[in-house]
């Protein structure tokens, strides 16, 4: 069973940003950064559910190798909205 991701116009920007952070630390370290990241929203759309909720109906996923959390909701449409938070390396 397959979901659909909407990743939201803040989670985009914050990835962006941060995308653009690591780069400037590290040539190709953004590439690597953006995996992460995709690795984990192609685990959400395989199944959305073997990340832990955390509060209510709210979802964390880690990725593995930079210090970020994602968090999304799942709704009764299978769509799962996600808004990216996490630590922002400043």
């Amino acid at each position: 069973m397959s979901y659909n991701l909407f990743v939201t116009q803040e989670a985009e920007l914050d990835i962006v940003e941060i995308s653009q952070w690591y780069e400037q630390q590290k040539q190709g370290l953004s590439k690597e950064f953006l995996l992460s990241i995709k690795e984990v929203f192609e685990l959400l759309i395989k199944n959305p559910f073997i990340f832990v909720k955390v509060y209510k109906e709210i979802h964390r996923a880690l990725t593995k190798k930079f210090p970020y959390q994602l968090f999304y909701k799942i709704d009764n449409n299978k769509k799962i909205r996600y808004n990216f938070c996490g630590n922002t390396p400043k």
